[in-house]
């Protein structure tokens, strides 16, 4: 039987048990590598409709031809030629191969098992695409002495070299094709395989690192504005069995030869000792614009999860404001206040609060605009900044709740906060 005859069986076989038989029995390396197309997240081929297609009769397409195709429209998803590639493979397709490997390619496979019952056949075939996600702040977990990194504003990326093979991923497995990245990699990086973990950023706006990243993802983007900012490295076989017995502090001396590479940057890190010195580097980072830091166990390990061993943390502090107006909502708050427009006293800042409401906040301030004019809300932020003319302003307001006994805050009760006060969160 040929492959795709053998993925047709699967799908009439009747039965869980009967499938999963014919398929131990009879499934190829080719067989298994379809599957893996067809079904692994991480392989993303951006192909939702086949072009019209007639059979020129020739019948001389090869699987080879199809696992070229395929990683064709997974490197170039939205290339002009795809869709061309696409229909010239399929004119020389049999009937039955038109329709396996278009419901390959286009990740409409059904073959009657769940990604969970094909890996009880062949363990891990399907993989889930994971990385370490660090936990909320909690004090009495974090381990001291403790690695500090700028928490950056970035797209995770995660890249994986195999051979001569460089490709890259999203946190969720969405590929992504950096050409300028990947050729400095091969030319100026160590030639052994590896896996590098880090956050790609846009070199002059880190605001705009979404809309490029969105552009590659739709296949006419470019990584030219990109940098790499990398944290951690591991093997192959460690990302593939997502296992390590590794600390964090064996996975860092493999770090240093990759800062050689003119897109890979180092990102600003330093070890604390106590939480009087996290909440001065909270404080420097946050001062300079920055989200916060990611805080690592020194002697931990890689977790594939939301792990324990990694914690992000920020310094919040908070003010008092006076309630001038609001915004209209829009979007999925169409018909609701979009944000909380306040100001210090005497008109010294003036503030629009629009994260950090609930649905129940929203409803509540929509309802009552009126009656709430003139009232005092707490506001939460990360810093406190000032322009190139000067004026103040506070980055990442956020809404924490009225305050019905204090009066709003003047600039310089904010300016005594930032520099006494914050929490840790």
């Amino acid at each position: 039987m040929t492959e795709v005859q053998i993925i047709k069986q699967v799908q009439v076989t009747q039965g869980t048990n009967n499938k999963k038989e014919f398929l131990k029995n009879n499934a190829t390396d080719n067989v298994k590598k379809l599957l893996q197309i067809a079904f692994d997240s991480s392989f993303i081929t951006n192909i939702k409709k086949l072009p019209e297609v007639t059979p020129d009769g020739s019948n001389t397409a090869t699987i080879e031809e199809f696992f070229a195709l395929a990683e064709y429209c997974a490197t170039y998803s939205k290339s002009n030629t795809t869709n061309e590639k696409v229909k010239k493979f399929l004119e020389r397709c049999t009937k039955l191969e038109m329709e396996v490997y278009g419901e390959v390619l286009t990740k409409s496979l059904r073959i009657g098992l769940a990604k969970h019952e094909i890996n009880k056949v062949f363990p891990n075939l399907i993989k889930d695409f994971k990385v370490a996600l660090a936990s909320p702040y909690h004090s009495s977990k974090l381990t001291m002495p403790c690695l500090c990194e700028e928490k950056i504003d970035g797209i995770r990326c995660v890249i994986i070299k195999d051979g001569s093979n460089i490709k890259a991923f999203t946190r969720n497995g969405l590929r992504l094709n950096l050409p300028t990245l990947f050729r400095q990699l091969l030319k100026y990086a160590p030639s052994e395989n590896y896996v590098l973990d880090g956050e790609l950023v846009n070199i002059k706006s880190r605001t705009k690192t979404m809309s490029i990243i969105n552009r590659i993802l739709k296949g006419d983007g470019t990584d030219e504005e990109l940098e790499y900012m990398l944290f951690d490295r591991l093997t192959v076989e460690e990302f593939n069995t997502q296992h390590t017995d590794r600390t964090l502090q064996e996975r860092r001396k493999g770090l240093r030869e990759f800062y050689r590479v003119p897109k890979v940057k180092e990102i600003y890190n330093c070890v604390v000792y106590n939480s009087e010195q996290l909440k001065e580097e909270l404080k420097k980072i946050q001062a300079q614009g920055g989200e916060g830091l990611v805080l690592k166990n020194i002697n931990g390990f890689y977790e594939w999860k939301r792990s324990k061993e990694w914690t992000k943390a920020k310094l919040k502090f908070f003010l008092r404001a006076e309630i001038t107006g609001f915004t209209k909502g829009k979007g999925a708050f169409s018909g609701q206040i979009g944000a909380i427009e306040c100001t210090l006293r005497e008109d010294a800042m003036k503030i629009r609060v629009s994260s950090g409401l609930s649905n129940a906040d929203r409803k509540f301030v929509t309802e009552n605009q009126e009656a709430l004019l003139g009232e005092v809300i707490v506001v939460g932020f990360n810093a406190l900044q000032q322009d190139e003319n000067g004026n103040y302003f506070i980055d990442f307001p956020t809404f924490e709740g009225f305050d019905v006994l204090e009066p709003s805050d003047t600039l310089g009760d904010v300016i005594r906060e930032t520099q006494s006060g914050g929490e840790i969160v």
